[in-house]
């Protein structure tokens, strides 16, 4: 099973779409989907502890070394707390001219 597979299978057993899964991966949607395609093979570390976490699983899971847990054992694992927004940007505010 290829790398994008896998992340399709975690995803699909959340019920998430691929926008759900890139917002709280916090990565971009499109990127995903070359992936699950396989038009993607390799990511960057950062990038795979970013869905990993996303997804609730180890990096040895989603790297394929381990399997996953089974769907009766994936009932008694507590679930994934939804990941936190992104941060804002402030902005930057300039002093009105003085008359």
């Amino acid at each position: 099973m290829t790398l994008g597979e896998r992340i399709k299978r975690l995803r699909e057993r959340r019920d998430w779409n691929q926008r759900e899964l890139a917002r709280r991966a916090q990565v971009d949607h499109a990127w995903i989907y070359r992936l699950e395609n396989g038009e993607r093979h390799n990511i960057s570390l950062e990038a795979a502890k970013r869905l990993a976490t996303a997804l609730g699983v180890s990096l040895d899971v989603l790297a394929g070394m381990h399997e996953e847990l089974g769907r009766d054992e994936e009932e008694h694992t507590p679930p994934v707390a939804p990941a936190p927004p992104p941060p804002k940007r402030q902005r930057t505010r300039t002093a009105a001219p003085v008359a």
